[in-house]
């Protein structure tokens, strides 16, 4: 649902073929999707496959062809409910380390803390690209938004992470 909203979204502003649509995701947008070219481009194909999408093939200059996505009436709609129901949501943030700590004591705990402790430092560099997109943008822009609770969330992980750090593990 959420790689839907994304391409719905982006394609309610302006119709695009699926390299812009890769690229604004990657450059822009990388703090919000993990979504790979591939699974994009199967994405939209299936986007217009249902009805929400049109597609229709472009060529510029000596280029090949290629595909130009976007929205129909039907995908304007569901971009709009998707949206209401994002933004009502109050789901939990499921975070992948997570998983590893279910099965932290398969390791000794000074192993543990000192992987705690990478992830600390490695969670600590993504902040400066966040505050840089932060401040370089109007105060509660669409950008300013996500990197703002980006950012919020950085700082309860690494708070989190200190409160580990410095009390250590059970035996």
């Amino acid at each position: 649902m959420e790689d839907e909203l994304l391409l719905l979204g982006l394609l309610s502003g302006s119709a695009m073929h699926g390299y812009q649509l890769n690229e604004i995701i990657e450059q822009r947008l990388p703090m919000l999707s993990k979504l790979k070219p591939s699974t994009a481009y199967s994405a939209l194909d299936r986007l217009a496959a249902q009805g929400l999408a049109e597609a229709t093939v472009e060529r510029v200059g000596r280029r090949p062809e290629r595909k130009v996505y976007g929205l129909t009436p039907a995908g304007r709609e569901r971009f709009l409910d998707l949206l209401r129901e994002n933004l009502r949501s109050a789901d939990l943030p499921a975070y992948a380390g997570d998983r590893g700590l279910l099965f932290h004591r398969a390791l000794p705990a000074n192993e543990v803390l000192a992987l705690l402790a990478e992830r600390r430092e490695a969670t600590l560099a993504r902040a400066p690209r966040l505050r840089r997109l932060l401040e370089s943008h109007p105060p509660r822009s669409a950008a300013a938004l996500v990197a703002g609770h980006a950012l919020a969330l950085i700082d309860a992980e690494v708070t989190w992470l200190d409160g580990i750090l410095g009390e250590g593990l059970d035996a």
